[in-house]
């Protein structure tokens, strides 16, 4: 986004739970395991920050389970407002 500011107008988030070591492993066992927003390791505030910055118009959030609450609960993404 600093390299190329205005170029990027949309982001698409989802948070994982934190895996033992880095992988590019997308389908096997090894895959990140997804969680809802707020519950996993991204730290979301300098990428928002620097969004801002960068001229960034829309966010879209994926909720991915295994969730710890129910699918409504989860679909609300509170973690969010907290940036807006």
């Amino acid at each position: 986004m600093r390299k190329h500011p205005k170029r990027i107008r949309m982001l698409h988030i989802k948070d994982f739970q934190r895996v033992a070591s880095p992988t590019i492993d997308l389908r096997g066992p090894g895959r990140p395991k997804g969680t809802e927003l707020g519950k996993g390791f991204i730290d979301y505030a300098p990428i928002f920050a620097e969004g801002r910055k960068a001229g960034i118009q829309h966010c879209f959030a994926e909720q991915e389970g295994p969730y710890e609450v129910p699918l409504l609960e989860a679909a609300k993404v509170e973690y969010l407002h907290k940036f807006s």
